[in-house]
């Protein structure tokens, strides 16, 4: 899985290999980025998960710009983020109570009761 600093190539997961032929960008990703004032007018730009770095600049353009650089350089020398599928090892509790209305004959009139009281609700707020 290793890749020389530099290789534009993506990770074919399905042959589990550095695919050649691919170059170029698979796909976009946005992350969540803290930019906050700092002392002496400056400011810090954080990156979220996955990539955590913390970068500092004269303007707010010049800190993102700065965390941009990093997280290039992170992926130019052989980062990559992949999706990775997981089974759970134990159900979710909510889904004990998933269907538990399937056979109930009132479920039909509750939910039309709803729909209406939405309607009136919405007409009111057109008024």
């Amino acid at each position: 899985m290793d890749r020389p600093c530099g290789y534009h190539g993506q990770w074919n997961a399905g042959s589990g290999r550095w695919d050649e032929e691919s170059l170029g960008v698979a796909g976009t990703m946005n992350i969540p980025v803290l930019i906050e004032p700092i002392a002496n007018d400056g400011f810090r730009a954080t990156g979220g998960l996955p990539f955590e770095i913390t970068v500092e600049g004269a303007t707010r353009d010049e800190a993102l710009g700065r965390l941009r650089a990093e997280i290039d350089k992170r992926m130019a020398c052989g980062a990559i983020v992949v999706p990775l599928e997981i089974t759970p090892t134990e159900d979710h509790p909510w889904v004990q109570g998933a269907g538990m209305f399937r056979d109930n004959p009132l479920f039909d009139a509750w939910q039309e009761a709803i729909s209406e009281y939405r309607r009136q609700v919405d007409q009111d707020a057109e008024a």
